[in-house]
């Protein structure tokens, strides 16, 4: 079980640093 919070919150992570990185390359920067 916790694992799966574990790959839950890793997930997470990963698309907030993904949908940063693609902001960035449209040249909007929060």
């Amino acid at each position: 079980r916790a694992s799966v919070t574990i790959q839950k919150e890793r997930a997470s992570v990963t698309i907030q640093t993904a949908y940063r990185g693609y902001l960035e390359r449209k040249g909007i920067n929060p």
